[in-house]
This record gives C-alpha cells, sequence and structure tokens, in this order.
C-alpha cells in the first residue's frame, strides 16, 4: 500500500437556495452549517459575492438573528429591529456607550415621541 498518495475530493453539499429582498433587490444564497454561505444565482450558480460593505450582509446577520424565518420562498427579517449603541458625547471623537436600542426605537426617541434613556 502507498501512503504517498493524497487524495483530494471537492463536497458538493449546498443547502437550499434562499432569497432575501434589500434595497428592493433580491439575492440569493446557499446556507451551509459547515461551510457557511455561498453567494449564488437564482439557479444556485456561484457569483462573486457583494461587497464588505453592501447591505446584503446586515439583511443576512438580521435574518439569522431573528431566527431565520422565510415565507413563500423569501428570507423574513425586520430592519427595525438591529441593535445599536446609545452613545454620549465625551469631546473630540470620544464618546461612551451609555446603552443600546433598536432602529425602530431610535427613530421613535428622535422624532419626538419617547424621552431618551436615563443614564
Amino acid at each position: 500500500m502507498n501512503m504517498n498518495k493524497i487524495i483530494s475530493a471537492i463536497i458538493c453539499c449546498g443547502g437550499p437556495t434562499h432569497c432575501i429582498t434589500v434595497s428592493g433587490k433580491e439575492h440569493h444564497f446557499e446556507l451551509h452549517p459547515f461551510c457557511g454561505l455561498l453567494y449564488c444565482s437564482k439557479d444556485g450558480d456561484e457569483r462573486k459575492e457583494p461587497a464588505a460593505k453592501d447591505p446584503f450582509w446586515k439583511a443576512v446577520e438580521l435574518w439569522r438573528e431573528q431566527g431565520s424565518q422565510e415565507e413563500n420562498g423569501k428570507c423574513v427579517y425586520d430592519p427595525d429591529q438591529e441593535v445599536v449603541d446609545i452613545l454620549r458625547h465625551l469631546g473630540g471623537r470620544n464618546y461612551e456607550v451609555i446603552g443600546h436600542e433598536t432602529v425602530g426605537q431610535r427613530r421613535q426617541r428622535l422624532s419626538g415621541m419617547t424621552p431618551p434613556p436615563e443614564r
């Protein structure tokens, strides 16, 4: 038996194709528990991933945090449930995190509907 042989293999075991809508554009991807996310076309063919700052990544992160729910073959998530920091300006470029709130709560607070959180 020759022990010097190296066997190479590619395991193609993508999961179902998911569809998420971000800013009116549909994005398709496979999400494998071991290999991670694979950005693909509607037919499941691999495509170049969006840039790191593309809103697609935030949408997928929110979708997974909110339980990876789907309706009619589309990923369902609420962008207003994103948790953001509440900052207090200390001077210059310095800030202190004094709490957390969702985007929806921040929108209400900044529109004057609710008072700012107490410190």
